[in-house]
């Protein structure tokens, strides 16, 4: 019998060692539970906090912030977009129209302008003869297809040049150059300030004046683009049938003005030689004069 219940103790000590570890093996699994549920869950909360892109999340307000990344990747569209629409649109047309037709073209040229919201930059018309003349027209740059598209109707197109430049790049660029320099003015009217002695001053004043400079040339080119591209230039040469054509572009005016130099020069050497001829025949007279008279006045 005792033998039987010290199997029986033993037994049962066994039995409750089992429970014990049984419920800390329990425990732990639901430890681990919790926890893959809190990395589930609370896991992903870092992801989240951070919206993948770098967003701060606040639970009053969402995604609050962005970090460095999420904010050039935000600024980065809008830069492109700009670039995109920095184009500008320039056009040359010659144009011919009967004779009895000359004026009303002149007119629907002009009206072209107006009607789109443009202006007439200049007009040069020669009533000599053949009557021709250019018209040099602008218009908002999203009108310039349809100002093209009218101006084409208006009489039978001869020549037409379209040309495009995309500085786009360009202008983004000088936004940037220009932020730098206004940052650095900044900075030196401060330093202006704080200067303690004369030398000091003047070279801060040196330096400040070469930075304003900078960015005055900086604000000319930028107001420069910003005109070009948001109003389209569009060159129209009009003429009566069997006038003779008009010279359009960059080589056709080149050799105009080259043609005008020549005879410039030749009307100068015709002035000066009216001037200079009749002096030197004055002179060669004088001379002619005293050589006859000199040796009489010697012999005497």
């Amino acid at each position: 019998m005792a033998g039987i219940r010290m199997v029986g103790g033993r037994l049962a000590a066994f039995v409750a060692v089992c429970g014990v570890v049984g419920l800390l093996a329990a425990a732990c699994s639901s430890g681990e539970d919790a926890g893959m549920a809190g990395g589930g869950e609370g896991g992903g909360t870092v992801a989240e906090a951070t919206g993948g892109d770098g967003a701060t999340y606040d639970e009053s307000q969402g995604y609050a912030a962005q970090s460095a990344s999420g904010r050039s990747a935000a600024l980065a569209a809008p830069a492109l977009q700009t670039a995109e629409q920095r184009v500008i649109k320039t056009a040359e047309l010659e144009l011919e129209v009967a004779a009895s037709d000359f004026a009303t073209a002149e007119r629907a040229i002009r009206d072209v302008a107006r009607r789109l919201d443009g202006l007439v930059q200049s007009a040069a018309i020669d009533d000599t003869g053949d009557r021709s003349g250019t018209l040099a027209i602008r218009v908002p740059s999203a009108s310039f297809e349809a100002a093209l598209n009218e101006l084409d109707a208006i009489g039978d197109v001869k020549r037409q040049v379209i040309e495009g430049e995309d500085v786009g790049e360009e202008f983004v660029d000088l936004q940037a150059r220009l932020r730098n320099g206004q940052a650095q003015e900044r900075v030196l009217l401060r330093l202006m300030d704080q200067a303690d002695t004369v030398k000091a001053s003047i070279r801060v004043q040196r330096e400040l004046e070469r930075v304003q400079q900078g960015i005055e040339q900086l604000q000319g080119r930028l107001r420069f683009l910003a005109d070009q591209t948001s109003l389209s230039t569009i060159t129209v040469e009009l003429r009566e049938a069997g006038a003779e054509p008009a010279r359009v572009g960059t080589l056709g005016r080149a050799w105009d003005e080259a043609v005008d130099a020549f005879f410039t020069v030749i009307s100068a050497v015709v002035v000066g030689a009216g001037f200079v001829l009749p002096m030197a025949l004055f002179a060669l007279l004088v001379a002619l004069v005293v050589r006859r008279v000199r040796p009489r006045l010697r012999a005497q």
